[in-house]
């Protein structure tokens, strides 16, 4: 539990690491719980990586997932975003991230979950609205996020997501916010 309070006030400072020998200013992403490992979401100019990084000895110890940016748009498009949101599930055994497909018309967004061990990712939801930020459950075994005033679960055992819209309990100055 405290690991997850470490990265509330961690996610909010970029920090300048020591990581296979070159240092980087990296915002963090994530910490396992046991605080021995940082998910790292590292950009380049033609794709975006989430690394798992050994916290102890400052060395890149898995590339979880690898996503290629397309090409951007003509002037004043809007950028896409890749591997957003990225978050390790509580037993270390999985990520979530979103992409979002800004700039294709119309606009798409995708919750994609990665199993670690395999290396295996599959897209589990795909909308045209905004994803919130997923969210683990504690037993690793359920993805929470939201869209267009639905609350979405993926079951990762069943693969199989639910919603359930609550737009319209929703009052006209409401957020809907996962926490």
């Amino acid at each position: 539990m405290r690991a997850r309070w470490l990265v509330a006030v961690l996610s909010m400072v970029c920090l300048q690491v020591l990581v296979s020998g070159e240092r980087k200013m990296v915002w963090i992403g994530e910490i396992t719980e046991d605080g021995k490992r940082i998910l790292w979401r590292k950009e380049e100019r033609q794709k975006v990586s989430l690394l798992i990084v050994d916290a102890a000895r400052n060395k890149v110890i898995a590339k979880v997932a690898e996503e290629t940016k397309r090409p951007r748009g003509g002037p004043g498009a809007v950028p896409d975003r890749y591997c957003d949101f990225p978050q390790v599930a509580p037993d270390g055994s999985k990520v979530v991230y979103v992409n979002q497909l800004r700039s294709s018309l119309p606009k798409q967004y995708e919750v994609v979950v990665v199993d670690v061990e395999k290396k295996q990712k599959k897209k589990v939801f795909t909308s045209k609205h905004y994803l919130s930020k997923p969210f683990f459950g504690p037993e690793s075994a359920t993805v929470a996020f939201t869209t267009n005033g639905a609350v979405c679960v993926y079951d990762c055992k069943k693969e199989k997501v639910t919603s359930k819209d609550i737009s319209s309990s929703l009052k006209k100055d409401d957020m809907l916010m996962c926490a």
